[in-house]
């Protein structure tokens, strides 16, 4: 619908964009925060901008930012995976700053025989994830709602005691580093 509306228009018609508002998607203001990003599909596209502001602009933020930027991505094939080449090209010249984890429902399998999500990505991934979060690190969230109760459920899992990650989500909010925006 919106490609159509945006095709029958003409060169000069004004065009009314509103977006999500509110501060959810900010970069930390610390530099030396890491940021865990988490998207599915066309959830990348935050994130995409997060990466372009940290490394391939020239600007005051991609000149002080020390931490690491670590994007996971779901998609059901490999043809769905968005600026593949702009990441690797990211990774390449930002290996210490920046890396990337693919998860391909339909083409990989997780650790149970099972089609591979983002929470399958973020579990094998559970001890560095937790501990970079302990240590200020922000975490975000852009996609498909769908995928949010499963990550949940994975996170929780995955702790000796359901309530300790109940605790650390809780104390992750307080602290504004753990940012959802879903649809």
């Amino acid at each position: 619908m919106c490609s159509n509306f945006l095709c029958d228009l003409s060169v000069g018609d004004e065009v009314q964009v509103s977006g999500a508002v509110g501060k959810t998607m900010l970069l930390p203001a610390d530099d030396n925060a890491d940021i865990i990003m988490c998207a599915t599909g066309t959830g990348i596209a935050p994130f995409r901008s997060f990466t372009r502001r940290l490394f391939a602009e020239d600007n005051t933020k991609s000149r002080s930012y020390k931490g690491k930027a670590w994007l996971f991505l779901g998609v059901p094939v490999t043809s769905g995976l968005l600026y593949q080449e702009e990441f690797a090209e990211l990774t390449r010249k930002h290996p210490d700053n920046f890396m990337t984890e693919y998860a391909i429902s339909r083409e990989q399998k997780n650790i149970r025989g099972g089609k591979r999500y983002v929470q399958d990505a973020l579990l094998e991934n559970v001890d560095e994830v937790v501990e970079r979060m302990d240590n200020g690190a922000h975490i975000y969230f852009c996609g498909l709602r769908g995928m949010m109760p499963g990550i949940l459920e994975a996170l929780e899992n995955c702790m000796d005691d359901c309530s300790m990650f109940q605790e650390k989500m809780k104390q992750w909010k307080a602290e504004k580093r753990w940012h959802v925006e879903v649809y």
